[in-house]
């Protein structure tokens, strides 16, 4: 089967809904994680924390605030995967994964890969490298993020969100020069490798 990815990046609506069965070809499939599930926030956390290290950034902690925030904005089902709010990392994609929590660590990779586009002799803001610049952005310290499947839409019917605190992308002056670092740039005595992708 082809798997349609679709990816976005800027990412409001409070309304809490619990996570549904998901569905593949009329079949019930394995439920969606909640936003609650330790193994579902370690396998985002790690994975973020691991691609952020190689560019100097400081770790992200999980935050059940903005998880919530995540969950209630992909829960509307919007007819286009789009950002609701700033500071957010979207993902769709066809058909619905049997392993979501693998898909959430695979989510933080396709994101990550467009660091190869990112011109760091220009600095500032792309849509081809904006889901890596808010990854890497040194100055968020929070992350909550959120599964739906959304079988009633037109578009594709499952969707990742992940909201950061404080949000990237700032466009003024100096500011990406001060949050995305090249990989290896650290004054650290030991720089890790950034993992093998997946």
């Amino acid at each position: 089967m082809k798997v349609s990815v679709i990816l976005a990046i800027l990412a409001g609506v409070v309304v809490t809904i619990a996570a549904p069965l998901a569905e593949r070809n009329g079949q019930d499939i394995v439920p969606l994680p909640s936003i609650y599930d330790k193994a579902f926030q370690d396998a985002v956390i790690n994975e973020h924390n691991k691609l952020r290290k190689g560019h100097c950034a400081q770790p992200l902690r999980w935050d059940n605030d903005l998880a919530r925030l995540a969950q209630a904005d992909v829960n509307t089902c919007a007819e286009h995967v789009e950002h609701m709010r700033a500071g957010s990392n979207l993902m769709g994609f066809d058909p619905a994964p049997v392993n979501w929590i693998e898909t959430g660590f695979n989510c933080s990779w396709q994101w990550y890969s467009e660091e190869k586009k990112y011109d760091y002799q220009h600095p500032g803001f792309s849509d081809a490298t904006g889901h890596f610049t808010q990854l890497v952005w040194r100055d968020s310290q929070r992350l909550g993020c959120a599964f739906a499947h959304c079988p009633g839409v037109n578009s594709v019917h499952s969707r990742f969100f992940c909201y950061y605190d404080p949000i990237g992308n700032y466009i003024n002056p100096g500011m990406f020069e001060q949050n995305v670092w090249r990989k290896h740039s650290c004054a650290w005595e030991e720089t890790p490798e950034i993992p093998a992708e997946p």
